[in-house]
């Protein structure tokens, strides 16, 4: 048993690792931004709509495969968002210096992602 445990512990953390490697490049582009010379605040960023694209493509179709185990497929919620929201906040500080409206527009990403991590 407790191999089988194991193995879908490492499975599920494999699914992850292979989400946050699809996120990493438009964490990456948060930090091209120039934040500072931001003039106004605007639909959300591009890395946002990345971001996004890979969490709808990716979290139904895993969902869809774990129909049956409720609990491995909010255990996989659970370990992305451990692993995800530490280094977007992460990358938010690395985005210095940060005018009035570009942290409004951020304010604006950040709850854009959180609005799609709610509804999938």
């Amino acid at each position: 048993m407790e191999l089988f445990s194991n193995t879908i512990t490492t499975c599920l953390q494999d699914l992850v690792s292979h989400l946050d490697s699809l996120c990493e490049p438009a964490l990456s582009a948060m930090l091209k931004v120039n934040w500072s010379t931001l003039d106004s605040v605007g639909d959300q960023s591009a890395y946002t709509t990345s971001i996004t694209a890979h969490l709808a493509a990716t979290i139904p179709a895993v969902r869809d495969l774990l129909h049956n185990s409720r609990k491995y497929f909010t255990n996989y919620c659970l370990k992305f968002a451990n692993s995800f929201i530490p280094k977007y906040v992460n990358q938010i500080y690395k985005c210095k210096p940060v005018s009035t409206v570009g942290a409004e527009q951020l304010l604006l990403d950040t709850h854009s992602l959180k609005t799609v991590l709610l509804q999938l």
